[in-house]
């Protein structure tokens, strides 16, 4: 009955062991986390510092916001398998009790030391009693401690304010640039998509819409770009053509008003994708598109009508207007 007891009480010990082992593990996860939340902050912010100031191409900015996400959910990974999954040996956190504790003494790296030898069946069979009794004893000492209370980090709370505060600037920044912010997401999250680089000089056509125009062959578009924000000295039109064996036009646009600037394009033969960009092309506006009209279209026409000789009746001729939405009657 004595060694059942000893036994028991050695096994509820090491169980109580094990459990701080864990907690501390997952305290020392969650505190590593923590850390490592300002240097991704400061990763979003170079990378959007860096697509400010260069105007990174669609390629570079999908590499490297698949490289930050990639980067987040390996170290979430990571982290979760040092907390949750991941053992080890005992003797780590009774150092750890033994330190923060200092009226624990040495009893429970004895105690797992003992264990050992209790559970060595080549060691004598006096050596091993010894070992169980000790294991009793210390068992019986240590009944009550709180070991998991001592796994606590005295160091989460520092670590904590200093990742809530690079969080907050983040935030904070992202709210007070909100036009920034919004530019940069959709640029990141659709980086082949249509959305220019922020810039201070805001461009946009009007005319054509987002819908586009459609132009019937060989007649002219007309072009209308709004500005805003810091004025702009120049605006240029630059025109693709769908066959890429055309090469792009870059013409200059000219002013009417105080934020508009005009163009006519002349003899559309082809589809066409335009933008408005100043000089240094740092300000582009989206891009919108010009359809041409390939089918015929009558516009006008007119009618003879010829009666036979023997009649008498002299001939006569109608116009007819086919404009849209007529139908022509005779």
């Amino acid at each position: 009955a004595d060694m059942m007891n000893e036994k028991m009480n050695s096994e509820t010990l090491l169980k109580r062991l094990v459990s701080a082992d864990r907690a501390w593990r997952r305290s020392r996860a969650f505190e590593l986390g923590l850390r490592i939340l300002p240097v991704l902050c400061g990763v979003l912010l170079l990378v959007v510092a860096l697509d400010l100031i260069f105007h990174l191409g669609g390629g570079l900015r999908l590499a490297l916001g698949l490289s930050i996400l990639i980067g987040v959910l390996v170290t979430a990974a990571w982290l979760g398998f040092r907390a949750f999954l991941k053992k080890g040996p005992l003797l780590p956190v009774a150092r750890l009790l033994e330190d923060r504790d200092p009226s624990i003494g040495s009893k429970l790296i004895n105690v797992i030391q003992l264990e050992e030898t209790a559970l060595d069946e080549n060691s004598p069979e006096m050596t091993r009693k010894l070992a169980r009794r000790a294991i009793e004893e210390s068992s019986s000492d240590l009944e009550g401690r709180d070991f998991r209370g001592l796994t606590k980090s005295s160091t989460r709370r520092r670590s904590a304010i200093l990742a809530l505060v690079p969080i907050l600037i983040l935030v904070a920044t992202g709210i007070g640039f909100s036009s920034i912010t919004r530019t940069e997401w959709l640029r990141f999250v659709d980086p082949f998509g249509d959305h220019p680089a922020f810039s201070f000089t805001r461009l946009e056509i009007m005319d054509p819409t987002e819908e586009g125009a459609r132009v019937i062959y060989r007649e002219s578009a007309f072009v209308e770009v709004a500005w805003s924000g810091h004025r702009p000295k120049e605006i240029f039109l630059t025109i693709e053509n769908e066959d890429p064996e055309v090469e792009p036009v870059t013409i200059p646009m000219f002013p009417q008003g105080e934020d508009r600037y005009v163009q006519e394009i002349e003899s559309v033969e082809g589809n066409l994708t335009i933008r408005a960009h100043n000089q240094a092309r740092r300000a582009l506006s989206p891009a919108r598109e010009i359809a041409v009209i390939l089918n015929p279209e009558i516009e006008d026409a007119s009618v003879s009508i010829l009666s036979p000789p023997y009649t008498g009746i002299t001939e006569k001729t109608r116009n007819l207007d086919l404009g849209p939405g007529k139908s022509p009657t005779v």
